[in-house]
């Protein structure tokens, strides 16, 4: 069973808490009038039971028990004095027969009394829902202990008001103190006053004087955006010594852009402040320096945007030919810088190509183009074999660069008999003579030799008469020197 009063748990027919004391199921029964019978004997002993408790928890004896005990609410201001009394002799505080009824704005008076011959009191509970205070005004709901002690109903239409505890009582206290000791404490009130005085007026005089800079040093004047000129003379009558650094920038040249230390704070009379003074950047001279270090003379200048280009040459190869914009121009950080850097002339690759366009090629790269035959049945006519010097080998531009070409020696007498057998033509083959009407066939048949066929008319010339015969197809073989003359047909 819960404690409707601590909410702690006892065993289930407990009549009083363990943990509190508080009953936990009264003597409380509903007659037909609308009445509650109130057992005050079991009250008595809880009230008891909570007393030895208290009692033994403070170190002081319980209570007579044995007394009368009157337990009073708040009278209804609508009964009675005489009402009120009749009711008392009767043991009970008005019936629903016999009580007035009570405002609507106003609660019931309820009233508990006990005597010795009836320890059974009564309670008139009529009217309370018609008052507009019903019973829910008596709710389980758990009351704080700042608020003030309201009952609570139980289980089994039981009600417990919780008991009010005799507030404490405040303690004396004594405030009286001698004269001696008053003066005392006067004098030493004045005199912490006085050191308080003093303090603050020291306080501020020190403020005051280093504000006017009597003391503590001398407040560094702001010398940024002045010419160099302007910024010494400002430090100078400060009191302080001024040293210029010159600094690359893109700001109009001859500006204080930053100071050391810096304006506003105190420092002693005579003290070094350093100025950096903007300086135009200045393309510098890289012609003739190699690539690494025009990259990083440019670089210390202050130039973010750097692009290279290769240039061919019969310099030093990396070195540097030529800057743009040229040296000793101003330029800002973020103007282009193009620099152009050698590289060297080198024999192009013309293989696969026919000897005019190796020609063509070789002469554009710079070179002077010989062309060279070799005889070679292997590959054709005209094949390049190679170059001399190679290609990719680096080579003063003007140089003269050879290339062998292939030369077949059958196309070669292919076509020196296509240039000596034409029409209208005499050959005497075999010990006849015929004129060439046309040319049919050439081929080379190796060893300097090639065949040629042809249609050809015989004839005969006699005592200056020349006779002609039908055309026919001549067949022959024409032998040649090495210079691709004939040397012999048959």
């Amino acid at each position: 069973m819960i404690c409707p009063n601590c909410q702690s748990h006892n065993r289930e027919n407990a009549k009083f808490c363990d943990e509190c004391g508080a009953l936990l199921r009264p003597a409380l029964g509903e007659d037909d009038s609308g009445t509650l019978d109130f057992d005050f004997s079991e009250i008595a002993d809880a009230s008891e039971a909570r007393d030895e408790r208290d009692g033994a928890a403070s170190g002081c004896a319980p209570a007579d028990s044995g007394s009368e005990s009157v337990v009073e609410q708040p009278a209804d201001p609508h009964v009675s004095d005489a009402e009120e009394d009749g009711a008392a002799r009767s043991g009970r505080v008005g019936s629903a027969s016999d009580a007035p009824s009570p405002a609507p704005d106003a609660p019931a008076s309820v009233r508990f009394l006990s005597s010795s011959a009836d320890a059974t009191a009564r309670i008139d509970l009529s009217g309370l829902d018609a008052s507009g205070y019903g019973l829910s005004e008596f709710g389980e709901a758990v009351v704080s202990a700042a608020a003030a002690p309201r009952p609570v109903w139980n289980d089994g239409r039981t009600m417990e008001f919780p008991r009010v505890a005799d507030e404490e009582k405040p303690r004396s206290k004594d405030f009286l103190a001698s004269d001696a000791k008053k003066k005392r404490l006067g004098r030493g009130k004045i005199a912490i006053a006085a050191i308080v005085v003093l303090l603050a007026l020291a306080a501020i005089a020190g403020a005051v004087t280093y504000q006017m800079e009597l003391w503590g040093g001398r407040t560094v004047p702001d010398v940024t955006g002045l010419t160099q000129s302007e910024a010494q003379t400002v430090l100078g009558e400060a009191g302080f010594n001024a040293r210029a650094l010159q600094v690359k920038s893109d700001e109009p040249e001859g500006l204080v852009l930053v100071m050391d230390p810096e304006a506003g704070e105190r420092q002693s009379t005579g003290t070094e402040v350093i100025i950096h003074v903007s300086t135009a950047r200045i393309v510098p001279d890289i012609v003739g320096e190699t690539r690494e270090d025009a990259e990083r003379l440019l670089k210390d200048e202050g130039f973010a945007s750097v692009s290279f280009s290769e240039e061919k040459s019969d310099e030093t190869e990396g070195v540097v030919l030529g800057v743009s914009p040229a040296a000793g121009e101003r330029a800002a950080s973020t103007t282009e810088i193009k620099v152009a850097v050698a590289i060297p002339y080198t024999v192009p690759d013309v293989s696969g190509k026919s000897a005019e366009a190796a020609q063509k090629a070789l002469e554009d790269a710079g070179y002077r183009c010989e062309i060279q035959y070799s005889y070679s049945d292997q590959v054709d006519n005209g094949t390049i074999l190679g170059c001399s010097p190679s290609a990719g080998s680096k080579l003063e531009s003007g140089s003269t660069v050879v290339v062998n070409v292939s030369k077949s020696r059958g196309a070669e007498l292919v076509a020196a008999v296509q240039a000596y057998v034409y029409k209208g033509q005499h050959l005497a083959v075999g010990g006849v003579s015929y004129e060439v009407q046309s040319l049919t066939g050439v081929k080379y048949i190796g060893n300097n030799q090639t065949s040629v066929q042809f249609v050809g008319k015989p004839f005969v010339s006699f005592l200056g008469e020349t006779l002609s015969l039908s055309a026919r197809d001549v067949e022959a073989v024409i032998t040649w020197t090495e210079s691709n003359t004939v040397s012999s047909i048959s």
